[in-house]
């Protein structure tokens, strides 16, 4: 899976109804906490979109994201996405990139998964 990256868009694992957003959200966080654990991780989270939201500092994702940026997975937000949605480069986890980082990244993975 070193060769892996993960494009997360939005701020919840699968397809939810509106009421059932925090479960959608407490199943990403138990992906996030999963891919902890197994070896090999991927080279790379990347959250665009809404997805954007799941980086924000002070969040629920703060330990799982925190954990696999320390274990060398990095984590990569749309500066576009953040701007349009009001977030503050500063509020986020991981490195801020522009489109033309997150296509290089994408072309050098063998596989991309999109949640």
């Amino acid at each position: 899976m070193q060769e892996t990256v993960v494009i997360i868009s939005k701020p919840g694992l699968g397809t939810t109804l509106p009421e059932d957003s925090d479960f959608g959200a407490g199943m990403l966080e138990k992906f996030l906490h999963s891919l902890e654990k197994h070896a090999p991780r991927p080279r790379a989270l990347v959250f665009m979109t809404e997805g954007v939201r799941v980086a924000v500092r002070g969040g629920p994702f703060d330990l799982p994201l925190g954990l696999l940026g320390g274990l060398g997975v990095r984590l990569l937000c749309c500066r576009t996405c953040l701007a349009h949605y009001g977030i503050a480069e500063d509020r986020v986890l991981g490195e801020v990139a522009g489109m033309d980082e997150i296509v290089h990244v994408m072309g050098q993975a063998s596989k991309v998964l999109h949640l």
